[in-house]
């Protein structure tokens, strides 16, 4: 039987059957695995993500126990699912930008975090990273899930240990290498979203401009969002002697997928791969993520489970280096504290639409490229009108920022 395909000419745009078989080579490396058929459909009822396009690759194969049955209409057959992401149809260069990027970490660098990593694993397998698309495990299929809106405190601290263990990869690969990672892989993993020379500029410009419209709208001095801006810049360069990481850059919820009853979380979407200060992905996660009214009381656990987790991490795989003390990560904390703050306000107006307010805000691809690179201030502040929580959560955030640099 030859393969074929539902939707073939849409799969093998994407994907050859010589790469589908070269993914279940990596799966049954022992086995000739005999194709049966494979095809694309969307991943879930919003296949356009704001950087990509999400499908799910199925691929039926005939049970690699019963490969060697010649009689095939008797022997049994198994459904393999995979989760894909491909560049969208009409990229701006920093959609394109993006996405390579990814697809050169996973193909790239991903091997060599992973080369004699022995703890548990922090992202998703690939099996295949291209110019264009990326083929990931299907994590639903072992039990992951996105979590909702609000992560739960067990849910945080399997958030913040995961980052930890990616962060020890990190490092550790460096101690192997024993040059800095932005030197090995020149011209990748630069600043993205708090870089204003980039090719992100439109997206942090429409971005502040927001965050400014928000603090006139409540009578808070917009020219410390600004201030904030410059010094967080500043802050996340990766300064030689210090501890820089290759950092997600993207802690948000949405972006981490949990198995229940097993504790254990998965990051996801390494489209803002970024070398730097290991705390601002930490940071950041804490300001995405820890409704502010829970802030201080859950902060320290969580900075804490993350040095534990780290030196934990570090320890076992006989790293060379200083191992993290609980003094120098509570004032790296602090010190990036303003980073977390203005990553926040730049994220939460994308990141909170949610429903009938991010169905209306990208349903029209044209609207949602303006609303990201050209003008996002009239949408937010319309938006507060229909969603109480939205507002509530982009000016608390704003309202932070403002105070927090008054208090200077």
């Amino acid at each position: 039987m030859s393969p074929n395909s539902n939707n073939g000419s849409i799969c093998d745009n994407f994907i050859s059957l010589d790469e589908v078989s070269t993914i279940l080579g990596k799966l049954y490396p022992s086995s000739n695995v005999k194709i049966l058929n494979y095809f694309l459909e969307p991943f879930s009822d919003e296949p356009f993500g704001y950087l990509s396009m999400h499908n799910l690759l199925t691929v039926e194969i005939l049970d690699p126990d019963e490969s060697r049955s010649s009689q095939l209409e008797e022997a049994k057959t198994c459904t393999l699912t995979f989760f894909v992401k491909s560049m969208l149809p009409s990229p701006t260069v920093c959609q394109k930008l993006l996405f390579e990027e990814e697809s050169k970490f996973f193909r790239e660098v991903v091997p060599q975090l992973l080369e004699n990593y022995k703890s548990e694993f922090w992202a998703a397998e690939c099996y295949l990273a291209k110019q264009n698309v990326i083929v990931m495990e299907d994590l639903r299929v072992r039990g992951f899930k996105m979590p909702s809106i609000h992560l739960s405190e067990n849910q945080l601290i399997l958030s913040v240990a995961s980052l930890a263990r990616f962060h020890a990869s990190s490092m550790l690969l460096e101690e192997k290498l024993k040059e800095p990672l932005d030197k090995v892989y020149p011209g990748h993993f630069e600043e993205k979203l708090l870089n204003i020379e980039g090719v992100g500029k439109k997206w942090l410009i429409t971005g502040m401009e927001a965050i400014e419209a928000v603090a006139k709208s409540v009578r808070l001095d917009p020219t410390n969002c600004w201030s904030a801006y410059r010094e967080s810049l500043d802050k996340v360069k990766p300064v030689p002697g210090q501890k820089n990481v290759l950092s997600h850059g993207d802690t948000w919820c949405n972006n981490m997928m949990f198995r229940e009853g097993m504790y254990t979380c998965r990051l996801v979407d390494f489209q803002m791969v970024t070398y730097r200060f290991y705390a601002v992905d930490l940071v950041q996660l804490i300001y995405l993520n820890v409704d502010r009214d829970v802030r201080c009381e859950l902060e320290n656990d969580l900075i804490q489970v993350y040095r534990k987790v780290l030196n934990q991490c570090l320890r076992s795989h006989g790293y060379g280096g200083r191992l993290m003390s609980s003094d120098e990560l509570v004032k790296d904390v602090e010190e990036m504290r303003v980073v977390g703050m203005i990553l926040a306000a730049l994220i939460f107006p994308i990141a909170l639409l949610n429903g009938e307010l991010k169905e209306e805000f990208t349903k029209d691809p044209e609207q949602l490229k303006r609303y990201m690179y050209v003008n996002r201030k009239d949408f937010v502040l319309s938006a507060f009108e229909k969603s109480d929580e939205y507002r509530d959560k982009i000016m608390g955030i704003v309202k932070d920022l403002t105070d927090f640099m008054n208090s200077r």
